[in-house]
C-alpha cells in the first residue's frame, strides 16, 4: 500500500477529479470529514425534511373505487426536482367484512388533483368473509415526484365488497414522509 501526502489535488486538464476505479472503495477514516461548504457535494443522499401525521379514528368505506383515507402528510415545497420522497405507512387496524381491502398511495403536486403513485392495488389484504382477521399497515415506498412544488401524500383504499376499514378507532396509524436529497 502506498501513501501520498499533499495539501491540494487538482485535475490536470478536466473539471472532474476521479478517485478510484469502478469496484474500488474509497474510505473516509473515523474522525475525518468531507467539507463541501465552498462548493457543492453531490451523490450524498440525506434527509432534507420529514412530516408525520397520525390517525386514531375509524375510516371505512363500501366503495369499490379508491377513496381518500383522510391521512395527509404535506410538504410545502421540495428542495430539487431530483428529490425523492420515502413513504412509510404503519400501524393501524385494517380489516374488512368482505373479502379484500385494497390500499394504495396517492400524491398531489401543487394544486393539481391527487393521482395514484403506486402500481394499482399495490398494497392489499386478503380476508375471507367469515374470518375476523385484522392486520396493521406495513408499507415502504420510494416516490420521485420530479417537482419542487408543494406535495401531499395520502393513502387511498377501497373494498372488494362489503365494508373495508382503513383504520378502527383508538388504534394509531402513522404516515411518515421524508424528502431525500440527491
Amino acid at each position: 500500500m502506498s501513501k501520498v501526502n499533499v495539501d491540494t489535488i487538482e485535475p490536470q486538464s478536466a473539471s472532474t477529479l476521479t478517485l478510484g476505479a469502478p469496484g474500488d472503495t474509497v474510505t473516509i477514516p473515523s474522525g475525518a470529514t468531507i467539507d463541501a461548504s465552498a462548493g457543492a457535494a453531490t451523490g450524498f443522499g440525506k434527509v432534507l425534511q420529514v412530516a408525520q401525521i397520525t390517525m386514531n379514528s375509524t375510516a371505512s368505506t363500501t366503495s369499490t373505487s379508491f377513496v381518500a383515507s383522510g391521512l395527509i402528510a404535506p410538504f410545502s415545497s421540495l428542495a430539487s426536482t431530483s428529490s425523492k420522497i420515502f413513504i412509510t405507512l404503519s400501524g393501524g387496524n385494517t380489516s374488512s367484512s368482505s373479502s379484500e381491502v385494497h390500499t394504495t398511495l396517492y400524491a398531489q403536486i401543487g394544486a393539481g388533483a391527487y393521482a395514484d403513485i403506486a402500481p394499482s392495488d399495490f398494497f392489499g389484504l386478503w380476508k375471507g368473509p367469515s374470518d375476523s382477521h385484522k392486520t396493521t399497515h406495513s408499507v415502504n415506498y420510494l416516490y420521485s415526484p420530479g417537482a419542487v412544488s408543494a406535495v401531499n401524500i395520502q393513502p387511498y383504499y377501497k373494498a372488494n365488497s362489503g365494508t373495508a376499514y382503513f383504520n378502527e378507532a383508538t388504534v394509531h396509524v402513522n404516515l411518515i414522509i421524508m424528502e431525500i436529497g440527491a
